[in-house]
């Protein structure tokens, strides 16, 4: 697009969110579910005596405009979108505007940012904006000036509630997207505070104050934006007391650290979680050993935000149930063979949280030969088996059935089946679950284990079959 330099209003800014391109196996509600906070907020560290105007690309509103020409114009910077973001800093400084440049690719790579900007801001930038803007008007700030904004001073709770007035009403499923706690207390490979260049010291608000941001927005529905929000349980476990009186319903990001913790699972439960993002490092043959299925933590809090009403003393079991799965998932991590006693024991826990979640449509019967109890198996091995036969005898059917598992001895070696109801039709091609476990067996047994899935004798059923060496040695 062709452009002229001209007049630019002065006291005008204009902030915007760069479009990215759409990946075709996400939602389309992604990015309309809660706004991002970080434009709002350097709208709130503007001086008033600035017109702030926000344009976000990925709500469909069009070019940002061209009309008047602004003084200053602020752009975030992902790597998703940073030649969009380059592409419309080009475009302000041919019309005669200052264009300042920020987010976690700009402060990851600053001297490319810089190519393309007036101001590159590195790091925090709501403490140094308007020292940004007071430069760019004084013309203190040379050409393509990298301006470095701390993570540590001031401190977090300082900074200013984002400007949520500035955000059209109806565009997103809620405006409450809360940050309660900024960094984190680990550094995993897969988030972005690995970012280079990026330092981000674990910070928390007052409980106080993310309520009474909470209660501005007006929402009852409340995403918490937070890269960990449970990383201090004790902080975790206040906020979940002062949210409950308050009948909200919200989402937020944790680690499967906060198995460890089963009274704040029970309060976050209690106080109207719906939902909890988990995040894996990577799905390697290691973690593969400490697989559970994300669905399970998600239906069973929604389970037990019910049963804290109804049947408080249920709740309860369900939290223990599922905090010794959880606990199991980590303390067995590292162990490439567990105990066959210890794998039933937690396939009982998973079946009966199951039970819990279905009712009467699911009945479970165990058998178990004491002898084989000393085999050894790849931690979580049996319980996928259960999961899936939950998954494809019960869930889908709405009569549910019975789940049985049996475990026996036999001469040098251990069966393991479970039979659920419902005619075998296949192994679905390209399903993961039933390949992933025999490479497991594969690596653990080198050929002696076998995983067999077929119909059962009775022909009415589907049974999965595990034979290991009854010592359990590779």
């Amino acid at each position: 697009m062709s452009s002229t330099k001209g007049q630019a209003e002065r006291g005008y800014v204009l902030l915007i969110n760069p479009r990215y391109r759409r990946n075709p196996c996400s939602s389309a509600m992604r990015h309309a579910l809660t706004p991002a906070l970080a434009l709002p907020t350097i709208a709130a560290a503007t001086p008033q005596s600035y017109r702030v105007r926000l344009h976000d690309e990925n709500l469909a509103w069009g070019e940002p405009p061209l009309v008047p020409i602004p003084e200053v114009v602020g752009i975030t910077v992902h790597t998703a979108f940073a030649p969009r973001a380059y592409e419309l800093a080009r475009r302000y400084r041919a019309l005669g505007s200052r264009v300042v440049l920020g987010g976690l690719h700009a402060t990851a790579l600053p001297e490319e940012a810089r190519c393309h900007a007036d101001v590159v801001v590195a790091g925090e930038g709501a403490s140094v904006w308007p020292q940004v803007l007071a430069g760019l008007r004084a013309g203190r700030l040379g050409p393509a000036a990298v301006v470095q904004g701390s993570f540590r001073s001031p401190p977090y709770e300082s900074c200013p509630w984002p400007r949520r007035d500035l955000l059209p009403r109806g565009a997103f499923v809620t405006r409450a997207s809360i940050v309660a706690t900024r960094g984190c207390t680990q550094r995993c490979g897969l988030c972005y505070l690995a970012t280079r260049g990026l330092r981000m010291p674990y910070q928390k608000r007052p409980v106080a104050d993310v309520l009474a941001e909470i209660d501005a927005t007006g929402e009852r529905f409340v995403v918490f934006t937070d890269n960990n929000l449970m990383a201090d349980p004790g902080y975790g476990l206040a906020l979940c007391r002062a949210l409950g009186p308050r009948g909200l319903l919200w989402t937020a990001a944790a680690t499967i650290e906060v198995a460890r913790h089963p009274q704040l699972v029970r309060e976050m439960a209690a106080a109207g979680c719906q939902g909890v993002f988990i995040g894996l490092e990577t799905l390697s043959d290691a973690t593969l050993r400490s697989r559970l299925d994300p669905h399970l933590l998600f239906n069973t809090l929604n389970l037990i935000a019910e049963l804290c009403r109804d049947d408080p003393a249920e709740a309860e079991r369900c939290v223990v149930r599922l905090s010794g799965l959880l606990r199991a998932a980590l303390d067995r991590a590292e162990q490439p063979l567990v105990a066959l006693g210890h794998e039933l024991d937690l396939c009982a826990d998973y079946l009966d949280l199951c039970r819990a979640r279905f009712g009467s449509r699911l009945e479970v019967h165990i058998d178990r030969d004491e002898g084989a109890d000393s085999a050894r198996v790849p931690p979580l091995a049996v319980q996928a088996l259960c999961e899936n036969a939950v998954r494809h005898g019960i869930e889908r059917r709405p009569q549910g059935g019975t789940v049985r598992l049996h475990s026996r001895v036999l001469a040098d070696e251990v069966e393991i089946r479970v039979l659920s109801p419902g005619p075998f039709r296949g192994e679905r091609p390209g399903g993961l679950g039933l390949d992933l476990t025999r490479r497991r067996l594969a690596l653990a047994f080198r050929g002696t284990a076998h995983l067999d899935v077929g119909t059962t004798d009775e022909g009415d059923g589907t049974q999965a079959r595990l034979r290991l060496p009854r010592r359990g040695e590779p």
